[in-house]
């Protein structure tokens, strides 16, 4: 069960990892497939000192280009991870606690003032909790992020998804 001190720090890191695609990539780009991990701090007086840093999963940019959008896409990403065996070599990983699976992308939603393209980030921690947020482009430094006390409504599928992920994280460790 993760802590409030690791749900904050996730919270932190989402809201970070979309400052750092607004600064790099200013508009839409690149969707993104990670997990959240927590290493230990090399040369910290405190040997329980961790990390949380963002690990991004390699796929294949025609994967991010998918024809039916960003939900297909990550269904794609998800189905060649497991062809290819790369969550059962994260869950061999020694010294490493994986705490989360995010998926960035954009899509176009329909807002009052019209079609607004957003950022969103969606993740879900090995306790199975998701975490939202959520930047409409061109309004700098304003993003939401939620943390559902319940399930959050899977509107898009993405949050299915990546609970099937954390759940490969909760078995293995």
């Amino acid at each position: 069960m993760l802590s409030s001190i690791h749900i904050q720090a996730i919270a932190r890191c989402l809201i970070d990892l979309d400052a750092h695609a607004q600064r790099t990539q200013g508009g839409p780009g690149e969707n993104l497939l990670a997990v959240l991990q927590e290493t230990p701090v090399p040369g910290h007086p405190d040997p329980s000192a961790r990390h949380l840093g963002v690990n991004p999963l390699p796929v294949q940019p025609q994967v991010w280009r998918h024809p039916d959008g960003p939900v297909a896409a990550l269904r794609q990403a998800h189905d060649d991870m497991r062809r290819f065996g790369v969550q059962e070599q994260l869950a061999q990983v020694t010294g490493v606690r994986f705490l989360a699976w995010v998926y960035l992308y954009t899509q176009t939603i329909d807002d009052e003032d019209g079609p607004a393209t957003v950022r969103q980030i969606d993740a879900v921690d090995i306790d199975g909790r998701a975490h939202l947020l959520t930047h409409v482009l061109g309004e700098a430094g304003h993003c939401l992020l939620v943390l559902p006390d319940t399930a959050a409504p899977d509107f898009d599928g993405t949050l299915t998804v990546l609970n099937t992920l954390a759940r490969t994280m909760r078995t293995s460790g």
